[in-house]
């Protein structure tokens, strides 16, 4: 069955200081420092003109463009924010501009520009921990994990109290199955940042793993205290309480996921996994429909309601499901298939 976990590596737009221009041209210094007060106070259109005005009276003050970029950035217009970026690094480098040129690069999803960039931004100061932490996130994303999780280490050696970073240095371990790392990592995160919702869910990820359902119950039930629509969560606590052999929680916890989400296919399978042991195999087979209506791909849902099918003596209609299955890729389906000769 699958049973769908959530250990998301996330990336981090934090804000680059503001450095005050002093002791210059009082014109442009005045628009300038005006900009960064409103910028900071989220005034970002009014931020943008005074930038703007800045630029008009002194046109090759890299600082100016840069900070006009994130402006343009924190307001959406990604475009215009790289063309900004971009004017800054060519009057100037500087290893923010180069940070948010990568932020950029991955809104356009071009995550090797992106790791180009970052890489840029590390040669101008090594211990700028945003760069080297979006390069971790690029590592994981590639399933590039030792190389992931060093990069979060070194992370952490610079900012040691940066939680996101030890919920990847986290999912990173789990991935590489590492649980008892993993739950040191998210704890970790989890006392520096206490309402961190998506460690706790990834922390309760990492007890089941190990089978302490216990602890994975009570992870996933913390996330959705801070999160009550939190449908990836009701649907993993769903899933441990299948696994712990609480059929009647695990339906509630899957009906409640599909409430907040109904186009949530993995619930609906998992639900149906629960009806399966409660011998509901008709209400088992319907939520396997339906996961199969939203998910025409889902093979695991094919081959589940194959099982349900043949519970209920259609060995005929089981076989079919379970061929669609293999055609997925669901290994398990082939020694199902072995019963349709």
């Amino acid at each position: 069955m699958l049973l769908i976990l959530s250990f998301t590596a996330y990336n981090q737009e934090d804000s680059v200081v503001k450095v005050k221009i002093v002791n210059e041209e009082k014109g442009f210094a005045f628009h300038y420092n005006e900009g960064l007060k409103k910028l900071q106070s989220k005034d970002y259109q009014g931020a943008l003109e005074s930038f703007n005005t800045s630029i008009q009276l002194k046109s090759d003050e890299n600082r100016t463009h840069f900070q006009k970029g994130i402006a343009l950035y924190s307001m959406g217009d990604y475009p215009n924010s790289g063309l900004s970026i971009s004017k800054s690094i060519q009057i100037s480098p500087s290893s923010d501009a180069y940070y948010y040129q990568g932020l950029l690069a991955e809104k356009n999803t071009k995550p090797e520009d992106a790791f180009l960039s970052y890489n840029e931004s590390l040669k101008l100061d090594s211990t700028n921990h945003l760069s080297i932490y979006n390069l971790g996130v690029i590592y994981f994303t590639r399933g590039e994990y030792t190389e992931a999780g060093a990069t979060f280490q070194k992370v952490i050696k610079f900012k040691p109290d940066f939680s996101y970073a030890w919920n990847d240095l986290g999912s990173t371990k789990l991935m590489e199955k590492d649980y008892k790392g993993a739950i040191v990592a998210y704890s970790k995160a989890i006392e520096i940042t206490p309402d961190f919702t998506i460690c706790y869910n990834n922390l309760g990820s990492a007890y089941r793993k190990i089978e302490d359902y216990t602890s994975a119950i009570r992870a996933y039930s913390k996330a959705i205290s801070l999160k009550s629509d939190y449908f990836i969560a009701l649907n993993n606590r769903g899933s441990a309480k299948l696994e712990s052999e609480d059929y009647t929680g695990a339906i509630q916890d899957f009906s409640e996921a599909i409430k907040h989400n109904s186009n949530y296919a993995a619930a609906y399978n998992n639900r149906a996994g629960a009806k399966n042991k409660l011998k509901d195999y008709q209400g088992g087979i319907e939520d396997c429909n339906q996961a199969i209506k939203i998910d025409a791909n889902f093979g695991v849902a094919y081959l589940n309601r194959g099982i349900l099918k043949e519970a209920l003596l259609d060995l005929k209609g089981a076989c079919l499901d379970w061929k669609k299955a293999n055609e997925f890729g669901v290994k398990q389906a082939a020694s199902y298939l072995e019963y349709c000769h």
